[in-house]
């Protein structure tokens, strides 16, 4: 199952970035065999902790089961009611921790290799720091064990998550009225831009990933069109943020220079 899993994601990522090379300008066209390279590098750095996601949150689910332990099989909900439930409830604990990967430095730390991209292309949802992989699970780990939803549900949505993930990065664009009606209840590529936006304001809204709706819920949603994508910080823009030693090793030195510098003189933006 493993292994047939692995083949499909690795074919999403490949179809959704020659959407991309359709989509974008000629001049954005060379550099994404490079951004190709450096993405799917992180991946198979992160690989074993981003592959054993699903089915580690299965045996999580699973367990749970066993020992009586989850919400849905104590309510007896059948098949399609649990795998909504799921599907909500892995949203939004998905939305809490990206929440607070932008508003805690440590979890920052290892964010910011996701949002110093500054072309933004399908592969940049395979740009997670392996440590922020391991928070990824531990939350989604905490979840399928409170709830125990069949195996299978969770393999199925991650899946699909994973698709929307490449889909909300990608550069594809839709004609105005289907984004409109998308973007109700979707994060299409044009509204997961503005958080990948270099002005801060943007980059705290539209923390949803694949949904729209807990940002509308709780006042993160925003329209505006995004500023220069990337990041305003001098030690991941340009060649550094292209840099694959510099994508693994800068959250460390980050974390270094924030906790050695006195409170006092801290700056007060998060970069």
């Amino acid at each position: 199952m493993m292994i047939a899993y692995n083949y499909w994601l690795v074919g999403l990522f490949f179809a959704f970035c020659i959407g991309d090379y359709l989509f974008l300008s000629a001049s954005d066209r060379k550099r994404l065999p490079g951004q190709w390279l450096l993405h799917f590098s992180i991946f198979v750095t992160a690989e074993i902790l981003a592959l054993i996601v699903p089915f580690t949150a299965m045996l999580f689910a699973t367990y749970s089961i066993g020992k009586g332990y989850g919400l849905l099989p104590w309510l007896g909900v059948g098949p399609i009611f649990g795998f909504i439930v799921w599907v909500l409830a892995d949203s939004f604990t998905e939305y809490i921790g990206h929440v607070a990967s932008h508003k805690y430095p440590v979890l920052w730390a290892f964010h910011r290799v996701h949002h110093c991209d500054e072309l933004v292309d399908a592969s940049t949802g395979f740009r997670h720091h392996p440590f922020e992989v391991l928070w990824s699970l531990a939350i989604q780990c905490v979840t399928a064990f409170a709830l125990a939803p069949a195996p299978e549900t969770i393999l199925i949505w991650y899946f699909v998550s994973t698709l929307m993930q490449f889909y909300s990065h990608s550069r594809i664009e839709l004609p105005s009225t289907v984004n409109r009606f998308l973007e109700l209840f979707l994060a299409t590529p044009r509204i997961h831009r503005v958080h990948h936006s270099s002005y801060a304001p943007q980059t705290d809204s539209n923390y949803g990933g694949i949904f729209t709706i807990w940002d509308r819920v709780f006042h993160t949603f925003c329209r505006e069109t995004p500023a220069h994508l990337g990041l305003d910080d001098e030690a991941l823009t340009g060649e550094k943020s292209r840099d694959f030693d510099v994508l693994i090793f800068e959250p460390f030195n980050y974390l270094w220079r924030k906790f050695r510098t006195p409170r006092s003189r801290l700056p007060l933006n998060k970069n």
